[in-house]
């Protein structure tokens, strides 16, 4: 399939997609514009995001480079860190010697005291200061590569090379000199020294044949070792123990030595064909160096590390400082291609980690090289987050961003002005930003946005310009992202360059990569920017300091959305170009800077010249431009940004000018291309994408397992939504499956399974059973309609000590201390969902409510209040006053609950009576029902505190009567007798709620400070109750003196009558009212 054909499939897939999406949403009750959604495929979108690309190269963050980068084997493109998973993986991993063919003077005495050790007439090959393998070589300086060259005034001391380990014939070798041409007394001494080879160790073995370098630390101890199989190898000393148990008859020569005594020797890599008088290959340069290198740390390995800058970051990094290439011979598939030195050529073809792997392993031994393989080492190891398969790292040509420019002033606004949930979050995605220095933008795949830039049909240099990104985006806008890709030649290029292009555009072809995944989502908030554009609302939105309220994905996005999206917001950021709303406004249609080769390593010519009649940059004083001889680096900071923006590490700093000249076979002469350097501004305050960055952790199986297909433990959310018999999960709908989402504490990984559910399921039922009560017993109640004007405009009760307020929903009503309690308590869980719903505490807000349900309500309030909203008569004062109690806690359990259980909110809206909607159709249109801060109660509450203690004394009475004597059925069959000091805080305290604690404690009769009855059935006591501090009192409970009711089923009828007074009162009552009607 050609580019086009895939991009119009691709296209198609992801609107059949986005459209299954969308309806998910929907019937998951989240709501958006689903009629017009954002879609980053769409052309307005991708222009949107070329204008973004255009800004951060006018700041001078985009350039090219060779240099190593995660690659899929399996999608044959690049992939950035974002795009990565860690996985436990097996590899092959080797130990391997490398002869050790040149010794600095420092190593040659260390060496030399180990062999007088050694000898013992044993007759070795000759290996001096100078001599290779064959001991025939003389060394001078011309044999000297200029990267081994000291400057003239350097010394070693101790070993310690300086800067690039550069030898110089007038500089000290351990005691003799080199002299140019001249052996030195040293060279002419009679001693022989043993076979030396430097021990690494891999667990990329097929990497061998890239090897340009063996980094050591010149800060750690090192040491010799022996044995009659392997000779005298080198290993530091820390890894001394774990070498040896590899081969227990290794043997200590009893030396030992720092690091830096390595630097300046050289060793040869037999499988490339390295050796005593090897002819130098391409691709397989005859000795190479030992260099310094800050990563190689005491823990792993041997202290030696096999360095190969085309696959792996930090060996690129020091080998760029010594001017060594990327060297790579592995195709976009993770093939051997025929670009291996020629006695490994015929592994081409073979895919590196497989048979490449093993091929290069059985070399190893055949050459000698081999000192121990482990075939099971078990690490941590890359995979493509898309393919799942492990990944490699290959240097090619990709676009970069440069980070280092931007991450401090990044880092600065996330931790001042961004607000994290989990606050570990902020430490997460800084410390990602803070350890990057570089975004892979670029990817090998035709479904995406174009990378607007064009190459030189004949060289193959990249023209990036202002005013390519500008064509770009207006050929773009007008015909779609298609016309990049359509094939073009000849004349038909010329609409692709800028104004005043004067070269040939038949010279010229477009570039077939695209960017990165992380690039598009990271524009999306040039969405959000230009619909509050539209609204009017972008000077708010600057003036606050950010466009979205809230981002939320999962934990991974640190290294994804969150992170692009920062990073393209602030790198496309310039203080001194903004448009009215206070965002940047991009100059890309007026400025033609335009890219070219440097034959300098990283020190790109930039120039701002037109371009001259044969289509080539106007090189003219270009050269001796005093600003690009000081420009070293492309990742250079400006002069005003803080400490860590000019920070970067030594690896990427630029090397000096003998390195620049330097002839050496490991000099890189690789295309690299930048854009301008950012130029010196004031530090401002860009506009974030976001105010608060929510992140949720991963779904387990109830064991706490990752869910795999492979296990059989996953489970789809429309399993949830409609339930499986077979696997015993019940049909929750979408109310449930929200519900199990907002109970969970999202910040880290959340359990699913049939148990989690069936919990689930019986929460929402508590839920709707609640609603339905409340509903119910709604029935005929007209709100303010049945309010007494006469009455105390907040009800009260005896010793009530409240007064009323303008307003009150409740007033005209007469509330008995439950009722003020109840409502206390729902306004406290009012103010804590809404302050929970603010910092997206979904948990505490599930939490809180199904307390306030269980506890206040089920097993308190409408445990006491059935009474009298069944048996009062309908327009009595206290029913009427609890029906308004219910009222306004139903209403404001709808606002609490309806941003988790929408599609229950909106059954019961639609249920409730129509002095609660006031015709508005939906809670949701309503808004947020706050309760009136005057309900809340703490000195009720308080008191609650002390005759809750009071009713549970006297429930566990009731329950040894129910339960194990069987003397009693329910608590309504007995009286409560209870005794306390008269001049005690009890007495008082009970004196004062003493006419309301018959219902409250659920028994037919509550006496204070009376006789129980001499002779009772039974008498259960509790003779030294203590109530929350308040004192001990005595509790007597004792079969009521009176008859049940067949009404009310309370034990407070007199003989000789059918109903109880209040019961006859009613019945009476409402017969009058039917025959007056």
């Amino acid at each position: 399939m050609g580019p086009l054909e895939i991009i119009r499939e691709s296209r198609k897939h992801a609107q059949a997609t986005q459209k299954k999406q969308a309806e998910s949403f929907e019937r998951l009750g989240i709501l958006g514009d689903f009629a017009h959604p954002y879609l980053t495929l769409s052309r307005g979108f991708v222009v949107d995001q070329l204008k973004v690309f255009g800004r951060l190269f006018e700041r001078g963050l985009i350039h090219r480079q060779e240099k190593p980068v995660y690659w899929s084997c399996e999608n044959a493109t690049a992939l950035a860190e974002g795009e990565l998973e860690y996985h436990e993986h097996v590899s092959r991993a080797a130990y391997v010697k490398f002869p050790v063919v040149r010794l600095s003077g420092a190593l040659r005495e260390w060496v030399e005291k180990a062999g007088d050790g050694l000898r013992g007439g044993r007759e070795g090959d000759k290996l001096r200061e100078g001599d290779n393998l064959n001991g025939g070589d003389k060394l001078s300086e011309g044999d000297l590569p200029e990267n081994d060259k000291l400057n003239k005034h350097d010394k070693l001391c101790g070993g310690n090379l300086h800067e690039h380990d550069k030898l110089n014939e007038h500089d000290e070798l351990s005691e003799g000199k080199l002299s140019e041409g001249n052996p030195t007394e040293e060279n002419k001494s009679t001693h022989q020294l043993e076979p030396i080879s430097a021990l690494v160790w891999t667990s990329t073995p097929w990497t061998l044949a890239s090897n340009r370098a063996i980094c050591i630390n010149e800060n750690l101890k090192y040491t010799l070792v022996e044995s009659d199989e392997d000779g005298m190898m080198i290993v530091a000393s820390s890894c001394l123990d774990a070498v040896r148990q590899l081969k227990p008859g290794l043997r200590e020569l009893g030396v030992e030595f720092a690091g830096c005594d390595i630097l300046g020797s050289r060793y040869v890599n037999p499988l490339v064909g390295g050796g005593a008088g090897a002819t130098e290959t391409v691709g397989s340069p005859t000795e190479m160096p030992f260099l310094h290198g800050s990563h190689v740390t005491a823990g792993t390995g041997t202290g030696l590390v096999h360095t190969a800058p085309g696959h792996g970051q930090d060996d690129y990094l020091v080998c760029r400082r010594h001017g060594i290439a990327p060297y790579s011979p592995v195709d976009a598939r993770g093939r051997f291609t025929a670009d291996l030195p020629g006695p490994l050529r015929d592994m081409a073809g073979l895919k590196v980690l497989t048979r490449g792997n093993d091929r290069m392993i059985d070399r190893v031994r055949s050459l000698g090289m081999c000192f121990h393989v482990d075939n099971h080492y078990v690490h941590s190891y890359p995979y493509d987050w898309r393919s799942k398969k492990p990944v490699v790292i290959r240097a090619t040509p990709q676009w970069f961003i440069d980070v280092s420019q931007i991450k401090a002033r990044t880092i600065d606004a996330l931790t001042g002005r961004v607000k994290f949930c989990p606050p570990r979050g902020l430490r997460r995605l800084t410390s990602f930003i803070a350890n990057r220095d570089e975004w892979c933008i670029s990817r090998q795949r035709s479904w995406g946005v174009p990378i607007p830039v064009l190459y030189r049909r004949d060289t193959g240099e990249p023209l990036m310009s202002s005013g390519v990104i500008a064509r770009a985006a207006e050929v773009i806008a007008a015909e779609d992202v298609d016309a990049w890709f359509a094939p073009e030649d000849g004349a038909a290029m010329a609409r692709w360059l800028p104004a005043g292009f004067t070269g040939d555009p038949a010279q010229y072809t477009k570039g077939r990569d695209t960017m990165d995944v992380w690039f598009d989502s990271g524009s999306s908030w040039t969405v959000v920017r230009d619909y509050l554009r539209r609204e009017g609302i972008l000077d708010q939105a600057v003036s606050r300091g950010y466009l979205a309220d809230v981002y939320l994905e999962g934990s991974d996005q640190h290294r994804g959305w969150f992170q692009s999206s920062v990073l393209t917001a602030v790198g496309s950021w310039d203080p001194e170009k903004v448009e009215k709303g206070g965002l940047e406004k991009s100059n890309i249609l007026e400025k033609s800077n335009i890219l070219e080769k440097s034959n300098i390593l990283d020190k790109p010519i930039i120039l701002d010249k037109p371009i001259i009649s044969d289509g080539s940059p106007n090189l003219e004083s270009s050269t001796t431009s005093t600003n690009l001889e000081k420009s070293t680096s492309n990742l250079q900071s400006s002069t005003t940004l803080t400490n860590l923006e000019k920070s970067t590490s030594n690896s990427e700093k630029s090397t000096s000018t003998n390195l620049e000249k330097s002839t050496s076979p490991y000099t890189a002469n690789k295309l690299t291309s930048t854009s301008p350097p950012v130029s010196s501004t004031k530090i401002a305050l860009p506009t974030l994408p976001y105010h608060n960055v929510i992140t949720h952790g991963f779904t387990l199986d109830e064991k706490g397992d990752k869910m795999s297909k492979s296990l059989g433990n996953t489970i789809a959310p429309a399993e949830i939504l409609d339930g499986n018999k077979q696997r015993g999960i019940p049909a929750l709908g979408v109310d449930g499956l929200r519900l199990w989402v907002s109970q969970s504490d999202y910040s880290s990984d959340v359990t699913v399974g049939p148990t989690v559910l069936g919990h689930v399921a019986e929460n929402l039922k508590k839920f709707r059973f609640t609603f339905r009560f409340m509903l119910g017993n709604l029935h005929g109640f007209g709100g303010s309609a049945h309010r007494d004007p006469a009455a105390d405009p907040l009800g009260g009760y005896a010793g009530d000590p409240l007064g009323g307020y303008a307003g009150d929903p409740l007033g005209g009503y007469t509330l008995d201390p439950l009722d003020r309690y109840t409502l206390s308590r729902l306004q406290a869980l009012e103010q804590t969902a809404s302050q929970c719903y603010r910092e997206y505490n979904f948990a505490r807000v599930v939490k809180e409510t199904n307390f306030f349900v269980n506890n206040v309500l089920s097993a308190l309030y409408f445990d006491i209040k059935k009474d009298c909203l069944y048996t009062d008569a309908v327009d009595s004062p206290r029913r009427l006053a609890t029906q308004a109690v219910l009222a306004e806690v139903l209403r404001t359990l709808v606002s609490v609950l309806g941003p988790i259980l929408p599609m229950l909110a909106q059954e019961v809206w639609t249920a409730s009576p129509a002095f609660l909607t006031r015709g508005v159709a939906s809670p949701f249109i309503a808004g947020w029902h706050p309760v009136p801060t005057a309900y809340r109660r703490p000195d009720l509450e308080a008191d609650f505190t002390r005759l809750l203690a009071l009713r549970d004394r006297i429930r566990a009475l009731t329950d040894t009567a129910t339960r194990r004597d069987r003397a009693v059925r329910n608590s309504l069959e007995t009286a409560a007798y209870v005794t306390a000091d008269p001049e005690g805080k009890l007495f008082a305290f009970l004196k004062k709620y003493n006419s309301y604690l018959a219902d409250y404690l659920l028994v037919s009769r509550f006496v204070l400070n009376g006789q129980p009855p001499a002779h009772a059935r039974y008498d259960y006591r509790d003779a030294h109750a203590d109530i929350a501090g308040l004192g001990h009192c005595s509790i007597s409970l004792v079969p009521s003196d009176r008859l049940k009711c067949p009404r009310c089923w309370k034990f407070t009828r007199e003989e000789g009558t059918e109903l109880c007074g209040r019961c006859q009162h009613v019945v009476d009552r409402r017969g009058r009212m039917q025959v007056e009607g």
